[in-house]
């Protein structure tokens, strides 16, 4: 058995997922379930595996390979079916499989509809969780997408699966789940972690006679019963006899008591309904059951930290500055270089930052902005010029004396070069292949080739190793891709642990393993300092990497926040530029008038300082029609300690009413009302990050922040933390129907709040667009038309999605809204609004 697991391990890393799948399959037919009577039944569980087909609502860490694995280890047969083995009805029938897992979560293959509902109709019995069989897909060209104008198949009938509606609580109108008395006897002694919304099955829009046993519920004692999670018996003629075990909706954040939860939810509930379907007797039922509650939990991530604020070792900015670059850069482009040599010439870069800035990149996808933000330096005066390096291995000749020699990664590893980039900025190495390091002339120092079976125990090695020698006040999580692209030259300079976490997706990959690699990395980030950054973004695409939502709320809890420049080169020069404050023109307020509605619109994902960096915001200064219309732009602080030149340039381009805010949240992106919880004081923490954002702010003369959604009880905290501030403004969008009074408030220190007056888009938004590219003005020229009743004056502050709404839909809004709305920078709206609260109405 041993040599069949090392066979098995090597196929997992050589060959991926499928062959593994077949490799359980044969281990389980000899050694798997038995039926309650005498021979190994035929019966299986089968899981969906699609790694392309996006998982949305299926728990982030019950992903197929996980799921394969926990199944296996209990004994449980299971087999990996893919879309086109689902939609075959000689390969899967209710005949062969028992149990099938739809690891899809909302998703569905519409090819697959007709067989499954065959299966339904057969009693087959479903795994699902989230919105299950709301979106189909098909495979169009080379991959997988949503087939326009195909019906949701949740209902019942001769085209749904009778799988039920799900509803969605509306954030911050949560109560606590709990775990009733329940057919699986599972019970739970923690609480569930905390999210901002909680899906439940709607029993009224199941068919009568279907009998619902719920696992979690929602503990309303006002409310009806909510089923969290629950185990659904089929007595409807279409599906008679059929079960469902729905694990509901643990996507939107990730918790490591959460996995521990739906983990043995979900194992017990596949148990239930094997006895069901008579592969288990009652005894045989219970005691596997017994060995489930023996099963030792998952660790939690560390809590109630002692809190302590720590001098930074480069002086008082929040991130680290460097050396002035040199009068004259060695400029290199990289354009026709392969991904090992744009790699092991961004080490150097980095390696020679660190006696100072003398080198920068020009990338094949970006080097138009890369040669104009050269430019700029040059023209701000903070370089005299450049020279082009003709021969770029030359460099590793002329700066051979501040390198040891090469770290070899482990390239059957997924995110081995992640870990071996860890080694090369700790060493003074540099990460190349045994090729590479020859030709360049580098002793292989380090080799990591077949060192770790996991990314998680690489990691955990590194820091152990190499702990005492990271910057404790910054990291960057950085996809593993984004590596070519020459963008971790800041990490290297100033030796920022580099991480990934994997998703439902790049978990297929070889040595994944998403609760390990979150309890790895909490451990990090609860060592390191509070109060500080963690560049790149946390995501890659739908399914890969953590994702943005799990990603800030995980650095958020140990004090921590994001900094999107998971793009963005050549900072090891860039933030070297001494340039610490920057003024911003702001006019006085017009004259009050009764009748009026007043609209201050900003733009949103300014925080993300890629938009700056790549040219993305100056399309809107360069829009002829800049200036039309006053507005505002949410922007990350940290861009002038990163790249103070790039926020010049838009500081020095702003018309007079055009304002930059803060966003979001503050100095940097975080979910508020999880900060600090790693702590034993997170209002410590919050107090902290206050004093940060305040400071931030006042470098670029800040006057307005946009807080995240969910953070509307914090708004008093950070009204007495930002008392400079003139106002702050909650969310990125309403619902419908929200009165204009209710929108506006006096917070308790006299601040005037905002909840923002967005609109929210309507499902089919993007097609509409599609369609009409000013579609967007139009749905808030309309809304703002339907609020021509309310009281007046008026007060609403709108952030403006950046994506959907460009100068042309900007311009348009300002020229067609009604004469009786006046359109004001936030600075205006805020005074205006506290002349209102002292005049006769």
């Amino acid at each position: 058995m041993f040599i069949l697991f090392v066979f098995a391990r090597q196929i997992w890393r050589v060959m991926g997922l499928r062959l593994v799948a077949v490799f359980l399959i044969t281990i389980a037919a000899s050694g798997g379930m038995a039926c309650a009577a005498g021979p190994a039944s035929p019966l299986r569980v089968a899981v969906l595996v699609e790694p392309d087909l996006p998982p949305y609502g299926f728990p982030l860490d019950l992903s197929a390979p996980v799921l394969l694995r926990i199944l296996s280890r209990e004994g449980i047969a299971a087999e990996a079916l893919s879309a086109d083995d689902v939609a075959n009805p000689a390969r899967f029938n209710a005949e062969r499989y028992a149990v099938l897992v739809m690891t899809s979560g909302t998703a569905y293959p519409a090819a697959a509809l007709t067989n499954l509902h065959a299966y339904r109709s057969a009693g087959g019995c479903l795994v699902t969780s989230g919105f299950a069989f709301y979106t189909a897909y098909g495979k169009e060209g080379k991959g997988w997408e949503v087939l326009k104008g195909h019906a949701a198949a949740f209902q019942h009938g001769s085209e749904g699966l009778g799988t039920g509606v799900y509803r969605t609580l509306k954030a911050g109108s949560n109560p606590p789940m709990r775990v009733p008395t329940n057919v699986i006897e599972f019970a739970c002694s923690q609480p569930l972690g905390e999210r901002e919304r909680i899906t439940w099955l709607d029993e009224t829009t199941l068919a009568p006679g279907d009998q619902v046993f719920p696992l979690l519920t929602l503990d309303d004692p006002a409310g009806p019963r909510r089923p969290a999670a629950a185990l659904v018996r089929h007595g409807c003629k279409e599906f008679n006899g059929a079960l469902d075990l729905w694990l509901g909706n643990f996507q939107l954040y990730y918790d490591i008591t959460d996995r521990n939860v739906i983990e043995q939810v979900c194992l017990r509930g596949v148990l239930w309904c094997l006895k069901e379907k008579g592969c288990l007797d009652g005894a045989q039922f219970r005691e596997r059951l017994k060995i489930l509650t023996g099963r030792p939990p998952i660790p939690e991530l560390p809590r109630n930290l002692f809190y302590a604020e720590e001098q930074r070792p480069w002086g008082e900015s929040f991130l680290p500055k460097g050396k002035p670059p040199a009068r004259n850069l060695l400029v290199v482009d990289t354009c026709g270089l392969a991904i090992d040599e744009r790699v092991a010439l961004t080490c150097l870069q980095g390696l020679i930052a660190r006696e100072q800035p003398r080198v920068w990149l020009i990338r094949g996808w970006s080097a138009k902005h890369d040669r104009d933000w050269l430019q700029q330096h040059k023209l701000a005066g903070h370089i005299d010029g450049w020279t082009e390096v003709a021969d770029w291995s030359q460099l590793f000749k002329q700066y051979s004396g501040l390198y040891r020699g090469a770290v070899v990664a482990d390239p059957g590893l997924y995110r081995g070069d992640l870990l071996a980039l860890n080694v090369a900025m700790c060493e003074d190495l540099i990460l190349a292949p045994p090729e590479l390091a020859a030709r360049l002339g580098l002793p292989i120092k380090v080799d990591l080739r077949g060192r770790f079976t996991t990314y998680a125990a690489g990691l955990r090695w590194v820091w152990s190793t190499y702990g005492s020698r990271f910057n404790r006040f910054a990291c960057d999580t950085m996809h593993p891709s984004r590596l070519g692209n020459c963008v971790f030259d800041y990490a290297y300079q100033w030796r920022m642990p580099l991480f990934w976490i994997a998703g439902t997706k790049d978990v297929y990959q070889g040595g994944a393993d998403v609760s390990e690699e979150f309890s790895v990395m909490g451990g990090i980030l609860a060592r390191m300092a509070p109060q500080s950054a963690v560049l790149g973004f946390p995501s890659h695409g739908e399914g890969t990497g953590a994702g943005e939502a799990n990603g800030v709320q995980l650095v958020s809890r140990y004090g921590r926040g994001l900094v999107c420049t998971d793009s963005m080169a050549n900072l090891s020069v860039m933030s070297g530029v001494p340039l610490d404050h920057l003024p911003q023109r702001r006019p006085a307020p017009p004259p009050l008038e009764r009748g009026k509605l007043y609209v201050a619109m900003a733009m949103s994902d300014g925080d993300n300082l890629n938009c700056w960096n790549a040219g993305f915001f100056r399309r809107y200064f360069e829009h002829p029609e800049y200036g039309s219309v006053p507005l505002a732009f949410t922007m990350g602080p940290c861009l002038l300690e990163l790249a103070p030149v790039v926020a010049k340039w838009f500081f020095d381009r702003a018309v007079t009413n055009t304002e930059f805010i803060c966003g979001v949240a503050g100095v940097t992106y975080t979910a508020p009302q999880y900060y600090g919880a790693g702590f034993a004081t997170p209002e410590a923490a919050r107090s902290g990050f206050l004093k940060w954002t305040q400071r931030a702010m006042q470098a670029l003369d800040m006057r307005s922040l946009n807080l995240t959604p969910g953070a509307r009880e914090l708004m008093a905290d950070y009204a007495r933390g930002l008392p400079r501030c003139d106002s702050l403004v909650h969310g990125w969008s309403r619902e419908l129907g929200s009165s204009v009074a209710s929108l506006a408030c006096v917070l308790p220190t006299g601040m005037p709040g905002f909840e923002c007056a967005t609109p929210v888009k309507p499902a089919d938004f993007a097609q509409r667009r599609e369609a009409d590219k000013l579609y967007p003005a139009r749905m808030v020229i309309a809304d703002l038309e339907a609020l021509a009743r309310e009281p007046r004056p008026g007060f609403l502050y709108m952030i403006m999605e950046n994506w959907s709404f460009d100068m042309e839909n900007l311009a348009y809004i300002g020229r067609n809204a009604s004469a009786d709305v006046m359109f004001v920078t936030p600075s205006q709206l805020a005074a205006l609004y506290r002349q209102s609260l002292f005049r006769p109405q």
